[in-house]
């Protein structure tokens, strides 16, 4: 055979191979996207990049609790639980929330990884890079490894979760033991954490077992390392101990709980409940002040100068001054209302506020700050408090049980066009003519402690402990679950569309009404109390954990799953036309929901 004849068969056989293992090769690579890429898998754990919510009009927080300090990017943040905070020049700039593509608006910790900085929420982990750029990493399978307390590392970061402890070395992460820490410090070249129960431990970066080094038998706020001694932030006062877990001495400060340890160069911060005790050479410098009932301290940082501190109470400057008296009083939203064109909240401990043009104000602190519905007859703003009911109108009233009411203790608030009820813990009354008109258990109602209430056309539906009752011109009705009108007989919420009722109750779902027939739904679902509002016809409840739950005319579905928004623990709801405003325990969100059509 010529030489020339062996060359060709040999190239024939050769050439396919080559194209063969080239088309092989662009196959594993599309297969197998990299760290950069949307979307990667690593075990139970997805990667993805994220994106901001485009329905969400606006959304309104409270920066407090504030966690922490951070310097990135030339900017200084604080981290709180409603959002990552710029501060300019002492005062509150920018926020970054969900609307900008967080998993959630809850932050407990950050910390600094090369260039970007690594982000821990309370439902899951945040890569943000300077560009403005979010990769999220959540796990697909254990919501609870998603809560994540707190970060430490450099090159590979370790994070506790209320699923055990993870490392994230930027391709893979390991889980490398189940203790739930609530922080997690790297401390003279080791890392360090402690949980709830007061324990101490040494966590080895080579992922070697973790070893339990102390127990202090109190609760542990903080921790950090000075003058080669690890320093421990207790209700017990600030104690030092060694690498052993012996304790030496407790440190001398102005008021025993300490709730911050911070240490820059030379400089010692211990914060608490009283303010900051700035220690230099083992003696106090000097004391900054927080006012009274302020909370405790988390962080301190200077700016021009002058230091700023971050705790439970929000951010204030060394003075003692707010930095955030434009925002929301809170963040837990217990009732929403729209009232002379002005949007007014109340929320859980904080009292009410109003939105117009100027930011968020706090008009009326006499009243109780502990806020269950707010309603409007037109005329006046109707306050439900822990304390009475309170009118905001021509004149400003507080009635009470010597008024008429069942009792001081106001739970929820219905205006049905004509008449304003009023439900408390026992029982409910409606504001007639001449008066209030009361009901009790022993006028048939299934149960005193009142959750919900809706009515139309002279029928009342009142969600109770003991069952949903019907208060009608002719008489008073109760549905139970022996009834089999309810799956459970803690009623939660009521609400009425064209002929049907709606029922929401604690754990059985929902329930309806039609034609004198009861059918369920979302067995399960837990719904909170007052959590409804009817947009368009179509009721949409708002459930503890699971988001929000909307009425298509044939069943329910999840209208935070089907609009991709990172909104679970629902308070209180209140819709207009296009949108609905909803309350939950992370702030105020508006949403628009022409993008759910």
């Amino acid at each position: 055979m010529k030489s020339g004849s062996k060359k060709n068969i040999i190239a024939s056989i050769i050439i396919p191979l080559f194209l063969l293992i080239i088309i092989i090769l662009i196959i594993f690579l599309l297969s197998n996207p990299t760290r950069q890429d949307v979307s990667s898998q690593h075990s139970e754990w997805i990667i993805y990049s994220a994106v901001p919510h485009s329905q969400i009009v606006e959304i309104h927080t409270a920066p407090k609790p504030a966690r922490k300090f951070i310097r990135w990017n030339g900017k200084i943040f604080v981290l709180t639980a409603g959002g990552m905070f710029t501060i300019t020049e002492q005062t509150m700039d920018s926020v970054v929330t969900i609307k900008n593509g967080l998993p959630s608006s809850d932050i407990r910790d950050a910390i600094r990884w090369g260039n970007n900085l690594i982000i821990a929420t309370s439902r899951g982990l945040v890569v943000l890079e300077s560009s403005g750029k979010m990769t999220i990493i959540k796990n697909e399978n254990v919501s609870s490894a998603n809560q994540i307390n707190s970060l430490a590392g450099w090159d590979e970061i370790f994070f506790s979760t209320n699923d055990g402890i993870f490392q994230f070395n930027g391709d893979n992460i390991y889980k490398i033991s189940d203790h739930n820490l609530l922080q997690i410090n790297k401390m003279d070249r080791n890392y360090w954490g402690f949980d709830s129960a007061g324990k101490i431990f040494n966590i080895p970066s080579s992922g070697d077992q973790i070893v339990q080094v102390a127990d202090l038998q109190c609760k542990i706020f903080d921790m950090d390392y000075y003058d080669a001694k690890f320093l421990i932030a207790t209700r017990k006062g600030c104690i030092r101990i060694s690498s052993k877990g012996e304790i030496i001495d407790t440190i001398a400060t102005t008021e025993p709980m300490v709730t911050m340890l911070k240490v820059h160069y030379d400089t010692l911060f211990v914060g608490g409940f009283w303010g900051v005790d700035i220690f230099y050479d083992r003696k106090i410098r000097r004391t900054v002040r927080v006012p009274i009932r302020w909370g405790g301290v988390r962080d301190i940082i200077s700016i021009d100068g002058k230091y700023i501190i971050c705790g439970d109470g929000g951010i204030i400057d060394e003075n003692g001054n707010p930095l955030y008296e434009h925002l929301l009083p809170e963040n837990k939203i217990t009732g929403i209302c729209r009232f002379h064109n002005e949007l007014w909240v109340g929320t859980f401990s904080s009292g009410i506020a109003k939105y117009n043009s100027d930011g968020w104000q706090s008009p009326f602190r006499n009243i109780s700050p502990f806020i269950n519905d707010l309603a409007t007859d037109k005329s006046a703003l109707w306050i439900a408090t822990d304390d009475g009911l309170v009118r905001i109108g021509a004149d400003f009233y507080i009635f009470r049980k010597p008024d008429g009411l069942n009792s001081n203790n106001i739970t929820t608030l219905h205006y049905d066009g004509q008449f304003l009820w009023a439900g408390t813990n026992r029982g409910v009354c409606r504001n007639e003519k001449f008066g209030w008109r009361q009901y009790y258990i022993s006028d048939g109602l299934c149960g005193d402690h009142i959750y919900g209430i809706s009515a139309y056309d002279g029928t009342g539906w009142i969600a109770t402990y003991g069952g949903v009752t019907k208060i009608a011109p002719t008489g008073i009705e109760c549905f139970r679950r022996c009834d089999e009108a309810i799956k459970n007989d803690w009623v939660t919420a009521i609400a009425l569309s064209k002929d049907d009722v709606f029922v929401g109750t604690y754990g059985g779902g929902i329930s309806r009404y039609h034609n004198n027939e009861w059918e369920f739904f979302q067995n399960g679902k837990i719904i909170n109390p007052d959590a409804v509002t009817v947009w368009r016809g179509n009721p949409i409840f708002g459930t503890a954990g699971q988001g929000l739950l909307m009425w298509d005319g044939l069943d329910f579905f999840n209208l935070s799953q089907k609009m991709e928004l990172p909104l679970y623990e629902i308070l209180s709801i209140f819709s207009d036309d296009n949108y609905i405003w909803v309350g939950t325990t992370n702030g105020l969100v508006k949403i628009d929901m022409r993008y759910e059509q």
